[in-house]
């Protein structure tokens, strides 16, 4: 016989008032203890309250939130602002072109437009209108303005992540039903609920950006994972990934992406999940572009660099400021169901 489901509700909602009683307690940590070889919870007690506690993932809506317990209010203005249009005047964006990455000046960023280069992405082209199914871009150094195919721009802009059933990123296991994952993300709702459910999307644009810098950073923060080949977990499951385990920069990134796309409807920000390289000595490397709304600005989330949240033309600029990264490409699974808004002036040829 199947139980109810109010039944199921009243189970998660009363494992999220013992997890709050552990958060706040200061016994979080502890609870989440596993066998370093299985990655298995070795308290039995932690393993039936975190099976117990609500599955969020990226598809779940704020209002499902507020039935589990996890927040008591919504940001204000919260659907107003994720209803604002997204591709609109002087927005950056990632674009493929002739682009030059080497570094030829340190005050200069990366990134140029150079006719003799070779084709590559490059974060500094700039959005000034539309021309039918094309986009308008601008790029510097180039001799006239850009005209791309908006279904290239939006392959290239749009999230990309894991789907809310779950997935594998970088052979990562990123399953929103693990005991661990649930309990990771349940505890940073949590956490941050006091500065979430103040959080007003209404106020001034900079102190929107602020609040969401802000609370972003610290969740991407919460991961605290070891570099490869030191102690730790090196099995696949993210939840136990997230702060036992050990993975080289794209394992860590694929776990960063699973945890921050929990957050993303609530905190109004996107995620994508980025192959690069160094422009240095050219070596692969992962991290995660975070793009707020509405201001569209973005940022690159990088566990492995300790970089929970960094201005990405910071991030992009070059080896001589400390940060040596370029895109390359693009990972996981992109909705192409939704179609972007616009608000932009049409520029016919």
């Amino acid at each position: 016989m199947s139980l109810p489901q109010t039944w199921h509700g009243d189970m998660s909602r009363r494992a999220v008032t013992r997890l709050r009683e552990l958060v706040q307690s200061g016994g979080f940590q502890r609870a989440t203890a596993v066998d370093p070889v299985s990655g298995e919870l070795t308290n039995t007690e932690s393993r039936a309250l975190f099976a117990a506690l609500p599955a969020i993932t990226g598809a779940t809506s704020p209002g499902e939130l507020l039935d589990t317990g996890l927040l008591a209010k919504l940001p204000r203005g919260l659907s107003e602002v994720m209803q604002e249009p997204k591709y609109v005047f002087g927005r950056e964006l990632f674009v493929q072109s002739h682009v030059n990455h080497r570094v030829r000046d340190p005050q200069r960023p990366v990134g140029e437009y150079r006719a003799d280069s070779e084709l590559g992405f490059t974060h500094r082209a700039r959005l000034l209108g539309e021309d039918d199914d094309r986009f308008v871009l601008e790029l510097e150094g180039a001799p006239a303005l850009l005209r791309v195919a908006k279904t290239d721009i939006y392959a290239w802009n749009e999230p990309r992540g894991v789907p809310s059933s779950g997935g594998v990123l970088a052979n990562v296991h990123i399953d929103y039903n693990e005991p661990l994952m649930k309990a990771q993300i349940c505890a940073a709702f949590v956490d941050l609920a006091p500065e979430i459910e103040t959080a007003d999307f209404t106020a001034h644009p900079d102190a929107v950006k602020a609040q969401q810098e802000r609370l972003v950073s610290r969740l991407a923060a919460r991961q605290r994972m070891r570099y490869a080949g030191t102690e730790g977990y090196n099995g696949n499951k993210a939840g136990v990934l997230f702060t036992h385990g050990q993975g080289i920069c794209f394992v860590q990134r694929a776990v960063a992406a699973g945890f921050l796309q929990a957050f993303t409807r609530t905190l109004a920000f996107e995620v994508m999940v980025c192959a690069g390289r160094t422009l240095k000595t050219d070596t692969p490397h992962g991290f995660v572009v975070v793009t707020l709304r509405p201001s569209m600005t973005r940022y690159v989330s990088d566990p492995a660099w300790h970089e929970p949240l960094t201005d990405l033309r910071v991030a992009f600029f070059g080896p001589g400021w400390g940060h040596d990264r370029r895109l390359v490409g693009f990972e996981g699974l992109q909705d192409a169901d939704t179609t972007p808004s616009i608000r932009l002036p049409e520029l016919a040829a």
